[in-house]
């Protein structure tokens, strides 16, 4: 039987509408050792991360960890009791990462929805590195100057109360981002006056 050799994507977190955090390992029938993290934008487009620990364990617990359960399971009566637990630990632990794949909390799903009817990218900032961060934000600042008619800045919008159906995604976004990048507090009341609902109360 031929084993597989190359690289594989797997250990997906924050998994919402296609879009999260993924890592590609070495594959040697299974994932031996992770080389790169990314955030996930589309299936053939991604933005390079530093090595996400939480991606890594992930990706090993879904497959490597839970291959090794499966095999000490099926010769559990040859295994002494510490390896046997092991093997238990190993394969429980793949299927409660694999049951976790598709579950987001309720907050962080009805945000990522504001967020993807803002623009691109619905990954939370703080998920992500400073840098990156910093350039999504600027890039949602383009966004806004392009699609809002307006001469005044999104700050103004929010502080002259000009918030209506057609430019809150974009001003929710733009202050939570503006929180993120700066640490500044000044416009999480504005976060607060149209905080997401959960994505079934979206029509």
């Amino acid at each position: 039987m031929a084993i597989m050799i190359g690289t594989i994507f797997t250990g997906s977190i924050h998994q919402y509408k296609n879009q999260g955090i993924r890592t590609k390992f070495v594959i040697i029938g299974l994932p031996v050792f992770p080389v790169s993290s990314y955030y996930k934008i589309s299936a053939n487009q991604g933005i390079p991360l530093p090595l996400n620990g939480k991606s890594i364990w992930h990706g090993y617990s879904r497959t490597t960890f839970l291959a090794m359960g499966i095999v000490g399971l099926l010769f559990a009566r040859e295994l002494p009791v510490p390896l046997l637990i092991l093997a238990f630990a190993a394969f429980f632990n793949g299927l409660y990462s694999w049951a976790l794949y598709t579950i987001l909390p309720k907050e962080e799903e009805a945000t990522r929805y504001y967020f993807s009817k803002a623009f691109d990218y619905n990954i939370l900032p703080e998920l992500l590195p400073q840098d990156i961060q910093l350039a999504l934000f600027q890039e949602l600042l383009q966004v806004y100057r392009h699609q809002i008619d307006s001469p005044i800045d999104w700050e103004q919008m929010i502080t002259q109360g000009h918030i209506n159906e057609n430019n809150k995604y974009l001003l929710y976004t733009a202050a939570y981002y503006h929180h993120i990048v700066t640490g500044e507090q000044k416009y999480l009341s504005m976060q607060e006056t149209f905080k997401p609902l959960s994505p079934e109360n979206h029509g």
